[in-house]
């Protein structure tokens, strides 16, 4: 005879399972870390995950070589036809102040709702949203900032001020863009709605000076009006935090010359990648790409003519 049936009595109570049912694979309930600590100087740093973003590839790059481009994203295995980016952020502190640059999707379910990750990544590594004294934000698009406040739109950082470039700021929360159509109209709506219950606490970058000791702002404009990036420095160790100067680990490298369609300035933004590339590469930085795979951090090399993304290796275990 076979195995005895499943039974059912009320919804309340448990399905029996059968005598042959196959377990839950012993492997089933382990997840990936979602986070990953490093030393920078005296500073401690953790890069966070607020999870992917998944858009089709096709017209990202509009004015790209298809050929050339297919051949690099199959050198490294990733999809012709997904582009797939992590959502990386930093948290750092000095030893005096707790810092985290962007803050991610939130609750906004935007963009297939794999993002949003960061709040609880952080609450899983013990870091209370109370203990922040300062988020930086590169720019304001939606993937940014919209972890500045929960669903019911109310503010999650009770203590934190919050730092934009002005230019940024203005372009971005412009109630005229409100019903912009695409992604102009979603990034103004959203700006306004994540960054305006903040103005009592907001401050504008100044780029002549250290925000706190050790982390300074860079203008890097293109991907947006007022895009900025944040180098941050200790003990003469020294790691540019570079927002979305570049989205793409591999493509952008090799060819910065390609625009990237979602660039509010695509000429612009083609010069300072190719300026940051290329400075990064004569100081041998140490950089974290906000897009580039987890944890995003690594070097930009010269090849020939252009550029190489290498990853920074793992650290030893029990660092």
């Amino acid at each position: 005879m076979g195995a005895t049936a499943p039974t059912t009595t009320t919804d309340k109570e448990t399905i029996t399972m059968t005598s042959n049912a196959i377990p839950a694979r012993p492997l089933d309930h382990i997840r990936n870390p979602e986070h990953y600590r490093f030393s920078l100087g005296d500073f401690q740093c953790l890069a966070l995950s607020d999870g992917v973003l998944s858009i089709p590839m096709d017209g990202v790059y509009a004015d790209s070589d298809p050929d050339e481009r297919e051949r690099l994203l199959a050198l490294h295995g990733m999809s012709l036809t997904t582009y797939t980016m992590d959502i990386n952020f930093l948290l750092v502190d000095t030893g005096k102040e707790l810092v985290l640059i962007d803050t991610g999707l939130g609750e906004s379910g935007l963009f297939g709702n794999t993002g949003g990750r960061l709040r609880q990544n952080l609450a899983k590594v013990g870091i209370s949203l109370d203990a922040i004294d300062w988020v930086l934000i590169t720019h304001a698009h939606t993937d940014h900032y919209f972890g500045l406040i929960d669903a019911k739109g109310q503010p999650v950082f009770p203590h934190a001020r919050i730092a934009i470039n002005r230019a940024d700021f203005d372009y971005w929360t412009d109630e005229s863009q409100v019903d912009a159509e695409g992604h102009r109209g979603l990034c103004t709506r959203g700006a306004r709605a994540a960054l305006l219950p903040y103005q009592d606490r907001l401050e504008f970058l100044n780029y002549d000076q250290d925000i706190v000791p050790g982390i300074r702002p860079i203008l890097t404009p293109g991907h947006t009006v007022g895009h900025t990036s944040f180098l941050i420095q200790s003990a003469g160790k020294i790691l540019l935090n570079l927002g979305d100067v570049s989205h793409h680990a591999v493509i952008e490298p090799a060819h910065p010359e390609w625009s990237f369609s979602y660039d509010s300035d695509v000429a612009l933004a083609k010069v300072t990648r190719a300026d940051v590339f290329r400075d990064i590469a004569a100081k041998d930085y140490l950089i974290l790409g906000c897009h580039f795979p987890f944890p995003g951090l690594g070097r930009i090399v010269q090849d020939g003519a252009a550029y190489t993304f290498i990853p920074r290796p793992a650290l030893p275990l029990f660092e």
